[in-house]
Formats: C-alpha cells, sequence, structure tokens
C-alpha cells in the first residue's frame, strides 16, 4: 500500500468517526435548547401564576403550597368538589367580591361591577352576584342590559361569556343574546358551548360549559358558568 493511500484512507476513517460524533453533539445542543426554552416558559407561568396568587393571598407559606401542588400535579381544592370553608363578601367602591376560600388556601372569586347596576329598581329580591358592567336602559314595567359579564375565577384559570338581557315586573326575564366566550389560564380548554338554555322563563337561563385540563393533561374537569334572569334578579352559577 503506498503512502498516498494510507493517508487517503485514514482521512476518510477519521472523517467516518468525526461526522456522527458532529451530529451528536449537535442534537445534544438542539435538547439542551428545547428544554432551556421549555424551562423558560415553566417559570414564566409560574411566576405569572405566584403573581395571580398574591393578588388574593397574603400568606407566603399558602402561596407555596398551592405552587408545590401546581408542580406536582396535585389538584386544588377548589377544583376537587370540595366545599369552602369561608365565604367573604365585601364592596370596595362600586366593586362587590364574592370570594369563597377552602382548606389548602385556594379560591373561587367573583368581581361584581355596580357602576350600572345602581339605575336599577331597589328591591330586596335583587341578586347580582358575579354578573358585571353591562349598559342600563329601562321602563316602567321593564330593565334591560346588554354586554353583561359574567364570570369565574380560580387563580390557575377563569372564563366567561358575555350576554344581553331583559327584566320585567311580571317576574318573567328574557335572555336575548349570549356570545364572546372566553377563556384563559395554565392548561387546556376544550368541547366549548355557549347556549341559551331558556330564552323566556322564570328564570331565564343560558350556559357555558367546557372542559378544562392541567398542564400534562393530569387532571381534567367538566366546568359550566350559568347566568340565570327573572324578573328583579340576574345571577349566575358554576361547578
Amino acid at each position: 500500500m503506498n503512502t498516498k493511500f494510507k493517508i487517503a484512507t485514514a482521512v476518510l476513517s477519521a472523517s467516518l468517526i468525526i461526522t456522527p460524533s458532529s451530529g451528536l453533539v449537535q442534537n445534544n445542543q438542539n435538547v439542551a435548547k428545547a428544554e432551556k426554552i421549555e424551562n423558560e416558559v415553566s417559570k414564566m407561568e409560574l411566576n405569572r401564576l405566584r403573581s395571580e396568587l398574591h393578588r388574593h393571598i397574603t400568606d407566603e407559606s399558602i402561596v407555596d403550597n398551592l405552587i408545590y401542588k401546581f408542580q406536582n400535579n396535585i389538584p386544588w381544592d377548589n377544583i376537587s368538589g370540595k366545599e369552602p370553608i369561608e365565604r367573604e363578601y365585601t364592596r370596595k367602591d362600586n366593586i362587590i367580591i364574592n370570594k369563597q376560600v377552602f382548606e389548602d388556601g385556594s379560591f373561587i372569586v367573583k368581581e361584581i361591577d355596580l357602576e350600572n347596576a345602581e339605575n336599577i329598581r331597589k328591591t330586596s329580591s335583587v341578586q347580582f352576584r358575579s354578573i358585571s358592567g353591562g349598559s342600563y336602559s329601562g321602563g316602567a314595567n321593564w330593565y334591560a342590559y346588554k354586554g353583561v359579564s359574567v364570570s369565574s375565577y380560580y387563580g390557575t384559570f377563569n372564563y366567561g361569556f358575555t350576554a344581553d338581557y331583559e327584566c320585567y315586573s311580571n317576574g318573567y326575564g328574557k335572555i336575548t343574546n349570549v356570545y364572546s366566550p372566553w377563556q384563559w389560564g395554565a392548561g387546556t380548554f376544550s368541547n366549548q358551548n355557549l347556549y341559551i338554555g331558556e330564552a323566556y322563563g322564570d328564570p331565564a337561563y343560558a350556559t357555558y360549559s367546557l372542559d378544562y385540563s392541567a398542564p400534562g393533561g393530569w387532571f381534567s374537569k367538566s366546568i359550566k358558568v350559568t347566568l340565570y334572569v327573572n324578573g328583579s334578579s340576574a345571577w349566575d352559577d358554576d361547578n
């Protein structure tokens, strides 16, 4: 074997050895980069979640516990079917806050904007609950709202829809339109359905239902929020 052939063979052999190694290094770099991006996204989600929790929880140990449960795929009490241990009703300016607190510190918060509702008939039976906003109009035997937001907030996610409705002195309510369903949170939402169940009745009602799945799919739950309207009240219910 001549010298030139030996050198060529050595170079070829070296290239065959180096090529797979280079590809492996490149692949490892890509994996590391993807993991870094994923970790940064997870960190951003956790920071946002922690910030949301701090809006309603002052005890840092409770926040830490909820974050721990979230990271370890343990459902919070507010979405696992448990009953609240405390209910708080407070008012700040024109906002009425209905808050349910659970044993692990998780919560359900409903905020009611009374800015327009002050114009409504003053009766002891009027219940606004988590109905908020909207534009008001009315007459002697009826009143109506347009653009009313109906929502539920759980800390990890929230959802709701918008509705137009009317209330009549004969005790009946009428839902004329529902639209603009929305949802936000850590996790995914599917099978969304917004519909008017009873357009005119005592009460009339409309429902927004959807399926919620926690990040990674380790926990899922069918949830819904329902707007009820009768002659003197508008309220919602959810589960």
